[in-house]
Parts: C-alpha cells; sequence; structure tokens
C-alpha cells in the first residue's frame, strides 16, 4: 500500500521534527510519499535528509505549476469550478479564502504527478491550508484522505466542517484538539470519526535518576523565542533563583522574532553569566545533550497570549520525560494532558514566584525529582510511545482506504 504524506515544509527546512520523526515509522507500515506545500529551504537535519529521496520538491507557485493548472482548467472546467465554489462557499473569511486559493495551482498539478503512482491514501499533518491542498488532490484522484490537527490549525477553523465531513477520519493530538473540533463544527454526532492519537516518541529503557552533582546545573528551555512559550517568566524567575544564591546556568535553545526582547530582559536583570541564547539546534543534536543527560531540568513556562495562542502538547515536553529528564511547564493548551497526574509539574501561566519555586524544589529534592522521573517515564512509554500510535495511525489509514476502495 502507498500513501502520500502532505506537510507544510518538512523535510525542508528546520521546522516539523516530529512530523518527520513519524513518517519515519509511518514508512515501517506502508511506502510514502511526501510533499511539503512550501518547501524552504535545505533539509536542517539527517533524519529530514533521508526522507528527501521520496519527497516530491516543488514550489508552492511557478512557471510549470501555473501552466498545469490553467490547461486542466481549460479542459475541465466544470470539475476546477466546483472545486473553487466550495472553497468560495466554506471559507468564513477573505484572508481564509485567499489562502485556500492560493493552494489550487499546485494541487492540482500534484494530483497529475500522483496520478499514476498508485496512491491509496492521502494523509495531511495540520487541518488548514495544508488539508484544503489534500482535499483538493483527494477530489481529483478519488481515493480518501485523512488529517492529523493539533492547535493553531484548529483555532485557524478553515473549512473545518467540511474537512471532517469529507475526510475518512480524523486524527485529533490530543483530547483538547478533539474538544475543540467538535466545538467549532457541531459535529458531535461524528464524534467516533474523530481519534485521539497522540504524537510519539522513542523509548530508551528507564535510567536511574541521577544526583545533580553540577556546581551549576543545566536548566533547558527548548523553544522558539515568541510569546507563546513565556519565555519572560523564565528569565524572572531565574533573577529570583540568583537573588537567593541558587547556581545554574539556563540555556535558551531556539530562534525567533522575540530574540531582542528576551536579550535585552536578560541584560536588565544582570543575568548574562548564567542566561545562554543557544539559538536553533537541529532535532538530532538536542536529543543527543538529553540522552547523554547533559540536561538536568527542561522548563518550558508557556502562556496563552492575547490573541488567543497556546500550546497544544508540547512535543520537547514529552521527549524530555522519555529521557527521565524531569520538567516543569505551565497549566495551558493541552499540558494538563501530559502533566495533570503530577508525571511533571505544573505551575500557574505567568507567575514568575511559583516557577521560580518549582525550579528550586526539583533542583534541591533527590526524592521528587526521582518521583518526577519515574512517573513521567511511565506516562510517556504508556501514552506516547511512537511505535504503538504510529501503528494506530497506520491501522486507520488501511481500514479506511480498504473501506473507501470497496465502496
Amino acid at each position: 500500500m502507498k500513501i502520500c504524506y502532505i506537510t507544510h515544509e518538512a523535510p525542508c527546512g528546520k521546522g516539523e521534527a516530529w512530523v518527520v520523526q513519524e513518517i519515519l515509522k509511518i514508512r515501517e507500515f506502508f511506502k510514502v510519499i511526501v510533499i511539503p506545500i512550501r518547501p524552504r529551504g535545505i533539509p536542517r537535519y539527517a533524519d529530514a535528509e533521508e526522507l528527501l529521496k521520496d519527497s516530491i520538491i516543488m514550489p508552492l507557485i511557478d512557471f510549470k505549476i501555473l501552466v498545469g493548472f490553467l490547461k486542466f482548467f481549460a479542459n475541465s472546467p466544470y470539475i476546477i469550478g466546483n472545486i473553487l465554489w466550495d472553497i468560495i462557499k466554506e471559507s468564513r473569511s477573505v484572508k481564509v479564502l485567499l489562502r485556500n486559493l492560493c493552494m489550487v495551482p499546485k494541487a492540482v498539478y500534484m494530483s497529475k504527478v500522483l496520478k499514476d503512482m498508485d496512491i491509496n491514501h492521502i494523509h495531511v499533518h495540520w487541518a488548514t491550508i495544508q488539508t484544503t491542498f489534500g482535499l483538493i488532490i483527494s477530489k481529483l484522484l478519488g481515493i480518501p484522505f485523512s488529517f492529523s490537527a493539533v492547535r493553531y490549525d484548529i483555532g485557524e477553523n478553515n473549512m473545518l466542517k467540511k474537512k471532517v465531513l469529507d475526510a475518512s477520519f480524523v486524527r485529533a493530538e490530543s483530547k483538547e484538539a478533539k474538544d475543540e473540533i467538535l466545538e467549532l463544527t457541531g459535529l458531535y454526532d461524528l464524534e467516533k470519526k474523530i481519534h485521539v492519537i497522540y504524537m510519539g516518541v522513542p523509548i530508551s529503557p528507564l535510567n536511574e535518576v541521577k544526583e545533580i552533582l553540577k556546581e551549576h546545573p543545566i536548566i533547558a528551555c527548548p523553544a522558539n523565542l515568541v510569546e507563546k512559550k513565556g519565555h519572560k517568566y523564565l528569565i524572572e524567575a531565574c533573577s529570583l533563583l540568583r537573588d537567593k544564591h541558587i547556581r545554574f546556568k539556563c540555556l535558551l535553545i531556539g530562534d525567533g522574532p522575540e530574540y531582542s526582547k528576551i536579550d535585552s530582559l536578560i541584560r536588565s536583570k544582570g543575568l548574562e553569566d548564567c542566561f545562554f541564547i543557544e539559538g536553533y539546534y537541529p532535532h538530532n543534536k538536542l536529543m543527543r545533550l538529553m540522552e547523554a543527560r547533559q540536561i538536568d531540568l527542561v522548563v518550558l513556562p508557556s502562556i496563552i497570549t492575547k490573541d488567543g495562542l497556546r500550546e497544544g502538547i508540547p512535543v520537547i515536553l514529552i521527549e524530555a520525560m522519555s529521557f527521565c529528564i524531569p520538567v516543569i511547564s505551565t497549566n495551558t493548551g493541552g499540558i494538563s494532558e501530559l502533566l495533570g497526574d503530577k508525571s511533571g509539574i505544573m505551575v500557574k501561566e505567568k507567575d514568575s514566584e511559583a516557577l521560580a519555586e518549582a525550579i528550586y524544589n526539583v533542583l534541591t529534592d533527590k526524592k521528587l525529582r526521582e518521583g518526577l522521573v519515574r512517573k513521567g517515564y511511565n506516562l510517556v512509554n504508556k501514552k506516547f510511545n511512537r511505535g504503538k500510535n504510529c501503528k494506530k495511525l497506520a491501522n486507520l489509514i488501511e481500514i479506511n482506504s480498504s473501506f473507501n476502495n470497496v465502496k
């Protein structure tokens, strides 16, 4: 069986590392062709490079795609007209409409490319323009499609009701995501069509909890430098710890538009000697650091922004827990699904004092660390095991593809 997996930019660029990992695992079940809708740059890590030979890399629009679309439109105006009418009718705003229309030429062109490749199923990651792209190809080729929905892509509500209705199934990456899909679409009678399958990580054998013997324990915050990640509150918390003469080093691993604000705050607090903005790390480099236990604690002080942006279930927390590293985060988004049973510490968002206290307790209390590590590891092994979860996704793809082919 052969499937087409649609992404935003992976395997190109540096994003969607967890999507790449999932596709590599799904390849154990199916032959996979990957199509990124907007590939930008070369792969930035080895795992992504491995997918290149099975990927169709083309820009969102170029002369060849535009000519191919115009030829198809000239030969089949009724088909394209129906697709365009659906998009116009279902797009809830001019912005959403324009984003969807941008998908049409490449989707039409790719349907011609895929026509003779014996694709049995299309699976799309992200519920917004990526699934618009997959929906068009599905209609043109007459094959089933499904999609994975995470967080921001659900809130955009881009033709979401139609996509749920037309998909063979929907994969929600958290219970909160499933609830939001049902609330936005009102399709409560199709609740069984939406399956909660968490993003998974590989599981290594449980390690013993190591004593923190370093003079300066290493705290890491691996996250894009964006408002939603709440770096401000980690810096304020660490300032409080420094005032209490607690020693530490804090690594901010990531890049993004908030760099200048974060750097200025670190300097204004006089924390230049213990804070290090490391920039972007390739996924495999970060995994090696955690596997070698060179990081003692992972902190993700996420917030809900004024625009309503919030976390799903951050994969970095799952990965840290799989390597027996204690984690601290906030009670926002889907994080309570991961840490709600005290497999990590959750504090109230935007509460620097509570965050400082949690960091202090983890760094100084071995018994607390040991409990967090064991609970965290056991939870990840049970609910976020990549092998088990990819098998669930593969089974859904196979069952729904077979059912649609019989119909």
